[in-house]
């Protein structure tokens, strides 16, 4: 089945190549807290896809907030059907520590189940020294791959850390992989 938007975007139009009944469904999770936040359109894909909840509330994200293990863990869970719960991923070690970036893109890399043999594990950061050995492939996986990127002074900051909007951003571009 093939659809076109129009470009007033008020209608989609479907021709069906087969017999059956069809439905079309919106569904859209607005947070009041990313109106003019530089990640809204990724983050409302993302919360459309359910992979991501509000925080305190249904209508806030708070995209600024510093993302813990267990929220991570559990966006990734979602993204691959893992089966695990909130509850459980909660209750594991360190689950509301923030989660360094070199960690973030090592469990990234399991949940996506990526073969890193085959990774150049060369990056060229200024930083590069300080990731650790048992992550450089993924970094430099998930880096090949565009899933997420140094900052403007060619650092990658492993040891920092990131935000629930950075988060959205990573599983945005995840989800739009070729």
């Amino acid at each position: 089945m093939a659809g076109t938007q129009a470009a007033d975007k008020k209608s989609v139009t479907f021709e069906a190549t087969q017999y059956g009944t069809y439905t079309i469904a919106e569904h859209v999770r607005p947070f009041s807290d990313i109106a003019v936040h530089w990640a809204k359109d990724e983050i409302e894909v993302i919360a459309a896809h359910d992979l991501l909840h509000g925080k305190d509330s249904l209508d806030t994200f708070k995209p600024n907030d510093v993302i813990t293990q267990a929220e991570f863990v559990s966006l990734l869970d979602r993204l691959t059907n893992s089966g695990k719960t909130w509850e459980q991923r909660i209750a594991e070690p360190g689950a509301r520590n923030p989660i360094t970036r070199e960690k973030l893109v090592v469990l990234l890399a399991q949940a996506l189940q990526a073969d890193l043999s085959q990774v150049n594990a060369s990056l060229g950061f200024k930083d590069e020294a300080r990731i650790s050995q048992d992550a450089k492939a993924a970094v430099a996986y998930a880096v090949s791959k565009g899933l997420i990127r140094g900052s403007d002074d060619n650092t990658f900051n492993p040891t920092g850390t990131s935000t629930r909007a950075q988060a959205a951003i990573i599983l945005y571009r995840v989800l739009n992989q070729k």
